[in-house]
């Protein structure tokens, strides 16, 4: 069954060219053409960014942002292995639920130990 079908997506915000959907317990989603400012918004969300004006504020519903760059890459330690590049992206994980994460991946056993720089 399509969990839209039971709980649609409200839009959040309509700027020119923007547009926000979001539904209850799915990840809120940003849609709209090159150069519209998605990115940008994402990096004000997540702190990398301060605003011109205003504020940006994450209302009080156990939210937790997550964002993935265009260009994650230049992001990366490329001398750091994908197991220490996770464990660094979720600090709070359990060691076992990470290497179960990386082993779907197909990051089994010494691939977790291969360079970043080297997955590229």
């Amino acid at each position: 069954m399509d969990p839209t079908a039971v709980c649609p997506p409200t839009l959040l915000t309509s700027q020119p060219h923007l547009l926000i959907f979001n539904a209850p317990n799915h990840p809120c989603v940003a849609a709209g053409p090159n150069g519209c400012g998605k990115s940008t918004l994402l990096r004000l969300v997540m702190g990398q960014e301060e605003p011109i004006s205003g504020r940006v504020q994450l209302g009080p519903h156990n939210i937790v942002p997550a964002y993935f760059a265009q260009n994650q890459a230049d992001a990366l330690d490329l001398k750091q292995n994908v197991l220490q590049t996770m464990v660094k992206a979720a600090p709070d994980a359990q060691l076992n639920d990470v290497k179960a994460l990386l082993g779907r991946m197909m990051f089994n056993g010494k691939a977790m130990e291969k360079k970043v720089g080297l997955c590229l």
